[in-house]
């Protein structure tokens, strides 16, 4: 099992190398994913000597460590963090900040990594892993920055409403903080279009008949005071709800059926 999904030996040792370069690579910083106390200082002492070898380390931070002792800090806190539901441990460390990431950055660099060898992953890593990551499928190889639908999404963009109903607002979002309740509605209805749908946020917006300025009030900035990855993972718990769900509402008819709609003064 790797996080919570049936995997082959091969796929599942694939999981297990991306999660040990990562903490390799966000060290010291990851130093509390090492579950036992006394093997904490190990995988430290592995990446001071090769910072010392090498004066760009992430080119090795994927090479297993010859000495057991990271490796077995490595592998256990690895294996741990695969044995979980989610990859939500590793949000902090993959999740990109508010201000612009450098395609030179460690989190960066394992992303493009993850994207290299994303097809000997499991299943479940590579769908646990998509919320966190500010990335996206190419619908084609001519696209550029152009979105894919997501996979495993059996709902339509007509299937979203213009912003979230209450009861999904209090189910999937409430834990988000301080932020206004109409701009997070906002925001996660256009993620849950984009990613029906596929194509940009620009597209998502006009299909549902919102207003550009919640575009720029996304995830990632100034104006979203919300988690980013609490946020995407929380878009994501609500699409594998309503992917589930039978029956679901066509709000495009709906917003076609009133647009022309009115109650006259007199009424």
């Amino acid at each position: 099992m790797s996080v919570g999904r049936p995997a082959t030996a091969a796929r599942y040792f694939s999981d297990l190398r991306l999660v040990c370069s990562l903490i390799s690579g966000a060290w010291p910083a990851s130093r509390n994913l090492i579950p036992a106390p006394v093997l904490a200082d190990a995988p430290g002492q592995y990446v001071t000597r090769l910072s010392s070898v090498n004066p760009r380390p992430y080119r090795l931070c994927d090479t297993p460590p010859l000495d057991p002792r990271p490796g077995a800090a490595l592998i256990a806190a690895a294996a741990r963090i695969l044995e979980g539901d989610d990859l939500r441990v590793l949000g902090e460390f993959v999740t990109p900040a508010r201000d612009s990431v450098t395609r030179k950055s460690p989190r960066d660099r394992w992303i493009r990594r993850c994207q290299r060898a994303g097809h000997d992953c499991s299943d479940g890593f590579r769908d646990a892993l998509e919320p966190l990551v500010n990335t996206f499928q190419r619908s084609d190889h001519r696209s550029r920055r152009r979105r894919a639908p997501a996979r495993q999404v059996n709902f339509a963009p007509e299937h979203i409403p213009g912003q979230l109903q209450d009861n999904w607002h209090r189910q999937h979002f409430h834990h988000l903080g301080e932020i206004r309740p109409r701009l997070l509605r906002r925001a996660a209805a256009l993620r849950l279009a984009q990613m029906s749908a596929g194509g940009s946020l620009t597209e998502a917006a006009a299909f549902l008949g919102i207003g550009h300025r919640y575009i720029a009030a996304s995830p990632g900035s100034s104006a979203f005071s919300a988690d980013p990855a609490q946020f995407r993972l929380a878009v994501h718990a609500l699409a594998r709800e309503l992917s589930t769900t039978p029956d679901l509402t066509d709000y495009k008819h709906r917003r076609e059926a009133l647009r022309t709609r009115y109650i006259d003064p007199a009424a």
